[in-house]
C-alpha cells in the first residue's frame, strides 16, 4: 500500500502560447520501503508534440537484485538481475 505520493512539475509555455506543466516528477512510497518515480518531459517548446516518459525499477529480494529499465523513446525494454552464487551453484559446472 502506498504510504506517500508527491508530484512535482515546471510549467512551461508551449509553442502555442498555453501554459501547462511540461517536465514532471512523481514518486510513490509504499509501506515495504519500496519508491516507484516516473519522471515525463511532455513537450520541448521547440519541439512540439514530442513526448518522453519511461520506468526504471530497482528490485530487491531475499538472495538478489533486479534492474527493469523502458523508454518511451526506445519502444523497448532492458533488464537484468542478479543471484546470490552461495544459493545456486550450477555457475561451477
Amino acid at each position: 500500500m502506498p504510504t506517500a505520493v508527491s508530484v512535482y512539475g515546471i510549467p512551461d509555455r508551449f509553442p502555442n502560447g498555453k501554459e501547462g506543466f511540461l517536465w514532471t516528477d512523481a514518486r510513490v512510497i509504499w509501506n515495504n520501503g519500496a519508491c516507484s518515480m516516473c519522471r515525463t518531459r511532455s513537450a520541448f517548446p521547440t519541439r512540439p508534440r514530442r513526448q518522453y516518459a519511461g520506468l526504471i525499477m530497482y528490485c530487491k529480494g531475499e538472495t538478489g537484485g533486479a534492474l527493469v529499465s523502458h523508454s518511451d523513446q526506445y519502444r523497448g525494454l532492458k533488464y537484468s538481475y542478479t543471484r546470490n552464487p552461495t544459493t545456486r551453484r550450477d555457475h561451477l559446472r
